[in-house]
């Protein structure tokens, strides 16, 4: 019965969210990121910083087997790059990603104070 929580539901369409888990800005991109844990992708929408009547469009959707569920993300507007983190289901053993806004893994991590 809990297998349903193992992994990554099937994709449904891009602008639902299951269990939105964490949510960032990226201002100069005038989007907002958010972790849609339960389908294992990251949803990019309009954050309305350039205009307020275009707040909430779906724009894209970043997603890769490797994530599994994902958990966490983060955005440095230095490196122009999403910080994500998955959480420890089914296959995917718990790990960070550093992912480019055009959706390619530039890098894998541990992330730190892991409990095993």
């Amino acid at each position: 019965m809990l297998d349903f929580f193992l992994d990554p539901v099937e994709f449904s369409a891009d602008d639902e969210l299951f269990i939105p888990h964490s949510i960032t800005l990226i201002e100069e991109s005038n989007l907002v990121a958010v972790a849609d844990r339960e389908h294992g992708r990251i949803q990019l929408f309009t954050a309305g910083i350039t205009d307020p009547n275009d707040t909430g469009r779906f724009v894209k959707s970043i997603s890769n087997s490797r994530f599994g569920k994902v958990f966490a993300i983060s955005y440095d507007p230095t490196d122009k790059m999403l910080y994500v983190v998955n959480g420890p289901t089914g296959s995917n053993k718990v790990e960070g990603f550093t992912v480019g806004l055009d959706g390619k893994i530039r890098d894998t991590w541990t992330p730190r104070n892991m409990v095993s």
